[in-house]
């Protein structure tokens, strides 16, 4: 082998799924290069996960997701301790997050005042103070008049269709934010349902 690759081995290791399971909590027997001298290690294997995600929210032009583990080694302890488990990974031009000049790269705690420990938290504080109007939980997005019509409400037609996503648009939604660098934001947001709906993807 070439210099300064690892080689490992382990004993007795078993082809079987649940024999490479169990071996898996045991350590390992490794025999590295270290200025030009063999020296063998015990490592403590370790499984993880995908760092990819299944579920995303967009919300106002958030692209919300579940704080990953390398963004939190990232900040360090002191930011990790405050950091909550919805991360903004990004901003999507001309709405209304950007209109407000947020960044991306942040974590979502708070919005209209109630704690956000997670995605599902955010939908149902959305939901609660009307900011999820013409969302979508897994099918094609809708406006916010079809939203009203699948949630029971008699389809409005003209003016009044008008004057009901109007009002919408202009419903405020408080955020508090941490970056990075452990600085809090508060910011206020104008929900967008008509061109910006809630989608739980």
């Amino acid at each position: 082998s070439s210099r300064g690759r690892s080689r490992s081995r382990a004993s007795g290791t078993e082809s079987s799924g649940a024999g490479a399971a169990a071996k898996a909590l045991e350590p390992v027997a490794v025999k590295v290069l270290r200025d030009g001298e063999e020296v063998d290690l015990s490592v403590m294997p370790a499984l993880l996960g995908s760092e990819d995600d299944a579920r995303l929210v967009l919300w106002a032009g958030f692209v919300l997701r579940r704080t990953p583990r390398c963004i939190l080694e990232r900040c360090g302890e002191s930011v990790a301790k405050v950091a909550g488990g919805v991360f903004v990974q990004n901003i999507l031009g001309g709405s209304p997050a950007d209109a407000r000049e947020l960044n991306p790269q942040c974590f979502l705690l708070e919005l209209d005042g109630q704690h956000i420990r997670d995605l599902s938290d955010v939908l149902r504080v959305l939901h609660s103070v009307g900011g999820a109007s013409g969302s979508n939980t897994g099918g094609a997005a809708r406006g916010a008049v079809s939203a009203g019509v699948a949630q029971g409400v008699p389809e409005a037609s003209g003016a009044a269709a008008t004057d009901s996503v109007q009002k919408e648009e202009r419903h405020w939604v408080r955020l508090r934010l941490v970056d990075l660098y452990g600085q809090e934001h508060v910011r206020a947001l104008q929900c967008d349902p008509l061109f910006f709906p809630t989608l739980d993807l």
